[in-house]
């Protein structure tokens, strides 16, 4: 038996790992999606996974060949060819319920479409998209204030959860598959959303475009917009509109609000990007002037950065403090595991100030932390010759 894990990100990693706990990697392997660069960012890679953990690396050429193979896709960005295979142990983890929902923009498309409920799906692989037999779902509550992210995040919860509850029974082919009914059954394709062309419709009542709204914030992806102005959230008032729809009544620092259809809504602008501009700059009055309008310092940016990672890669030490009085998190690392002494260790290799380095080492953040690359800040300083930052260490030790 040898068991393929197909796919991307925490659900694929962490499903992963769970087999290694009494899997020989002798018997495992995975099949990685175009994107994967070996590199984790907000999402864990499943290449370097297996390369750290030394699992086998296949293609699809390759599996195609295995009689005994079992195997799972979870977030595989390509449409199998069940005929293409010797076994006929194929298997999908779908973002949705099912028959609902099948193809794309799972964590779109419920929001927009006022979904109360979503789930997740175990299903076998036919010749059809998402279309399989039934094997495992779980119900998830979509709550009126989910993100598209939000619910995302719902999806590989869970969806992790059902695949590790249940992987052994299909191990051991014991389960029932359940057709799909055609009731309630909906099928979206890629061209349904054009991501690069957003536009949202405000000629609509408040709870359509609060709906759309919120169907379209996902961070690492993209925001939604007013005005040219990022929104990031919003909220229906209890003022019935008398207006034409899309009419601006207000607006001020902090909002916009517009009339619709019926009631008048609330748009929050986003104040992120100008926030970690400011602490790029080391503008310590700038930081004041938006946090109000700032959720979350501890917010990252798609590299993995927040506030308090870019004001101490360049080496402003003012900023930094004010940051950590204002409860900024001194173990913040970004996705690769880059710490807080290791980025002023990178400061103080460019401009051989130290005095931001020296002022983390007293937070006692751990000095003998490695990132994913399995290297310490020492090591840093070791390769790059940093005798200056070896010396500050070796005392203080």
């Amino acid at each position: 038996m040898i068991i393929c894990i197909a796919g991307k990100n925490n659900i694929a990693v962490d499903s992963l790992n769970f087999l290694l706990s009494f899997i020989k990697k002798e018997k495992l392997c995975v099949l990685l999606n175009k994107t994967d660069n070996f590199q984790n960012n907000w999402q864990k890679s499943l290449g370097y996974f297996a390369k750290k953990n030394k699992i086998k690396i296949c293609n699809l050429e390759e599996l195609y060949l295995i009689h005994d193979l079992i195997f799972f896709s979870l977030e595989y960005d390509r449409i199998i060819k069940v005929e293409k295979f010797k076994s006929n142990q194929l298997f999908n983890l779908h973002f949705s319920l099912l028959p609902e929902f099948k193809g794309m923009y799972t964590s779109v498309l419920p929001i927009l479409k006022n979904k109360t409920q979503s789930g997740v799906t175990l299903h076998k692989i036919d010749i059809g998209i998402d279309t399989g037999a039934i094997l495992f779902q779980q119900k998830i509550d979509i709550s009126l204030n989910d993100s598209a992210k939000d619910l995302y995040n719902k999806y590989i919860q869970f969806g992790t959860k059902l695949f590790i509850e249940n992987v052994d029974k299909i191990l051991i082919n014991n389960y029932n598959a359940v057709e799909q009914t055609h009731m309630n059954s909906s099928y979206y394709s890629k061209s349904y959303i054009d991501f690069l062309n957003i536009e949202i419709d405000f000629n609509k009542t408040a709870h359509q475009i609060y709906n759309s709204l919120r169907g379209f914030t996902f961070r690492e992806y993209q925001l939604p917009f007013y005005n040219e102005s990022k929104i990031y959230k919003s909220e229906i008032l209890s003022e019935k509109s008398f207006t034409k729809p899309n009419t601006l009544i207000f607006e001020d620092d902090e909002c916009f609000i517009i009339s619709t259809i019926d009631y008048n809504i609330k748009l929050f602008k986003d104040y992120y990007d100008i926030f970690w501009k400011y602490c790029e700059e080391g503008d310590v009055e700038g930081v004041k002037s938006v946090l109000n309008y700032i959720p979350n310092i501890n917010t990252k940016n798609k590299k993995g950065w927040n506030a308090i990672i870019i004001a101490v890669y360049n080496n402003h030490l003012n900023l930094v403090k004010y940051l950590i009085n204002l409860g900024a998190n001194i173990l913040a690392t970004n996705y690769k595991g880059t710490n807080l002494l290791m980025y002023a260790r990178s400061a103080g290799k460019y401009t051989k100030d130290y005095s931001m380095f020296k002022f983390l080492y007293s937070k006692e953040i751990d000095i003998e932390w490695r990132d994913d690359n399995n290297l310490s800040v020492l090591d840093y300083a070791i390769k790059d010759k940093q005798d200056l930052l070896i010396n500050i260490i070796n005392v203080n030790d």
